[in-house]
């Protein structure tokens, strides 16, 4: 073919190209029609229907804290003499100390005598209602073993919450049944309940 002839079929392929990139630019520069903005107006339900507003959680009110149940007291008044202030229902260890033949005397305070019918005593494995002025005794005379050593334990029998004891313990060395050689039984039980004793009243 002809140079001259390829010289401007080239010559004519550049002037197309050249048209269509030049007819590419004008439409990049064309507005978008104002319909096409319309489709992006914000409907009037949003206005009419807001997004609701965040509520604030409000932290739950801490409940009063109910009073604690007073402690019960045991009140050493003299080596041989308490006051206790119960207010249990489960067995309480009052940590007053019973050996072998002594009496141990509970009623209400304040008296020898009246008892007081909401309390129940323990004494090692023996469980006494508080009735009748209640006087224990533990004897070796009556069974007890000279080697006895309790502490005496209360609880209340659930119809009142607190109540108020006097105990009183009495040693009757007289009731030693020293034949069987107790009494050195009776002295070291002795000593054993003296030093519990002499240590609540350090407490004072």
């Amino acid at each position: 073919m002809d140079k001259k002839i390829l010289a401007l079929i080239a010559i004519g392929v550049g002037l197309f190209l050249f048209a269509v990139s030049m007819y590419l630019v004008a439409q990049s520069d064309t507005k978008i029609p104002e319909k096409t903005y319309a489709n992006f107006t914000t409907p009037e339900s949003v206005y009419q229907n807001p997004a609701p507003a965040t509520v604030k959680k409000e932290m739950p009110k801490l409940l009063p804290t109910p009073e604690q149940t007073p402690k019960t007291i045991v009140q050493p008044i003299s080596e041989n003499k308490w006051v206790v202030t119960l207010t249990t229902d489960k067995w309480f260890d009052t940590g007053i100390p019973v050996i072998a033949n002594e009496t141990v005397n509970i009623s209400q305070s304040g008296s020898s005598s009246n008892p007081d019918e909401n309390t129940l005593v323990k004494l090692g494995e023996q469980i006494y209602f508080n009735k009748d002025g209640r006087q224990l005794y533990t004897f070796e005379d009556k069974g007890v073993s000279p080697r006895y050593r309790e502490t005496i334990k209360l609880k209340l029998d659930g119809r009142v919450s607190q109540t108020v004891l006097q105990i009183v313990i009495e040693n009757l060395h007289g009731k030693c049944l020293d034949r069987e050689g107790h009494k050195p039984i009776h002295d070291a039980s002795g000593a054993w309940a003296g030093k519990i004793k002499q240590n609540m009243l350090k407490k004072l």
